[in-house]
C-alpha cells in the first residue's frame, strides 16, 4: 500500500471495518486542494453520446478507435438496460487504458493532477458477494455475450472466469463517479468516470471534503437522475472553458480535485458525501447507501442522530 500522493496532505490507511481509506497527512486549512486526480477511464450515458467529442484526441482512444467502434456497435444491439450498458461501456475504456500501460503507451501528465492506473483500480473494493441472487443472475444471463465480445477483442484473457469479471462490474458500480455539464442553469449528469485514487475517501453524512470538477455550457436540455445511475454526485464549477479547450486538454475538463469544507487536524479521517441529498431523514439515507454501495452509514453525523432519539 505504498501510494505516492506526492504534496499532497493525504496518506493511505487501511482497517478491517472501513477498508482503504485517507488521513490527514498535516493539518489542512478550509479551502485548501487535498487532492487533484485525472479519471482512469471515462464513459457517456448512450443519450449522450455526443459527449465523446470532449475526448477524440485522447491518444490512448484515438490509437484503440477501430475496436472501440467495433465493440459500441456490438454494446448498441445488445438487448440490456441502460444501466448495464454504461457500465459496460466504461469496462471496456478501462481494460483498454490497461492495454495501454502494458505498451507504455500512456502520457503522465506534467503537472501536480495524479494519475490513475489499472492496478489502483485492482485495489477498489468489490461487492460482487453482497450481490443478490436475482442482481447475479440477471448478469449471468449475458455471460455468453459479454465473455464473447471482450475476449474476441483481446480486451480480457480466454481463461478467465465470469466471477472475476463481474468483480471488476462491481467496482465500478460502487465507485463511480458522475460527470456533468450545464444546460440552462441545469447539472446534467451524462457519463460515468472511475478515478481510483478518489476512492479513498470514505462517505460521511457531515464530510469534512467536496470533489469539485469543472464544467462547461452544453446544449442536451435532457436531465438524468444522478441518483439512479448510482454515481457519486460531483459538484459543478462553472468555467470559461470552451469546448476546443476541452478536446485540446483532457485534463482541464476531466480532472476532479477535492477541497476542505473546514479546518481538519492530522490525523483526522478526510471524507466526502456519496450521496447528494445529505438533509434527508437518516433511514432514508442508510437506506439510499445500502442499496447503491452496499453499507450501512455509521459516520459521526449518524452517531448523533441516533442519541437524539
Amino acid at each position: 500500500m505504498n501510494l505516492d500522493f506526492g504534496s499532497y496532505p493525504v496518506r493511505l490507511t487501511c482497517s478491517p471495518e472501513k477498508g482503504r481509506y485517507f488521513l490527514a497527512k498535516s493539518d489542512i486549512k478550509v479551502g485548501e486542494v487535498v487532492l487533484k486526480c485525472l479519471p482512469l477511464a471515462t464513459a457517456p450515458f448512450d443519450n449522450h453520446k455526443k459527449r465523446l467529442e470532449c475526448y477524440k484526441n485522447d491518444s490512448n482512444v484515438l490509437a484503440k478507435h477501430e475496436l472501440i467502434c467495433n465493440i459500441s456497435r456490438k454494446i448498441a444491439t445488445w438487448r440490456a438496460d441502460k444501466h448495464m450498458k454504461s457500465v459496460i461501456r466504461l469496462l471496456v475504456q478501462i481494460l483498454l487504458e490497461y492495454l495501454c500501460e502494458e505498451k507504455n503507451d500512456d502520457n503522465e501528465p506534467k503537472n501536480d493532477i495524479l494519475r490513475n492506473y489499472f492496478k489502483d483500480f485492482l485495489l477498489l473494493k468489490s461487492h460482487y458477494s453482497d450481490w443478490s441472487t436475482n442482481l447475479k443472475q440477471d448478469w449471468m444471463k449475458h455471460k455468453k455475450f459479454l465473455l464473447s465480445i471482450f475476449k474476441s477483442s483481446n480486451l480480457i484473457q480466454e481463461n478467465i472466469e465470469f466471477e472475476e469479471f463481474l468483480h471488476m462490474i462491481s467496482r465500478i458500480e460502487s465507485n463511480g463517479f458522475g460527470m456533468y455539464y450545464q444546460s440552462k442553469g441545469r447539472e446534467i449528469l451524462f457519463g460515468r468516470a472511475i478515478y481510483p485514487f478518489a476512492s479513498f475517501f470514505n462517505h460521511s453524512c457531515d464530510a469534512n471534503c467536496d470533489a469539485l470538477q469543472p464544467n462547461y455550457k452544453g446544449e442536451n436540455n435532457q436531465v438524468d437522475n444522478a441518483n439512479s445511475e448510482g454515481c457519486i454526485a460531483i459538484e459543478s464549477v462553472q468555467t470559461d472553458i470552451n469546448l476546443n479547450t476541452l478536446i485540446k486538454k483532457k485534463e482541464i475538463f476531466r480532472k476532479v480535485e477535492f477541497i476542505a469544507l473546514h479546518n481538519i487536524k492530522e490525523g483526522e479521517e478526510l471524507t466526502i458525501s456519496y450521496i447528494e441529498d445529505t438533509h434527508s431523514p437518516l433511514q432514508a439515507r442508510r437506506q439510499k447507501l445500502m442499496n447503491d454501495y452496499y453499507f450501512l452509514c455509521k459516520c459521526d453525523r449518524w452517531l448523533e442522530e441516533i442519541s437524539w432519539k
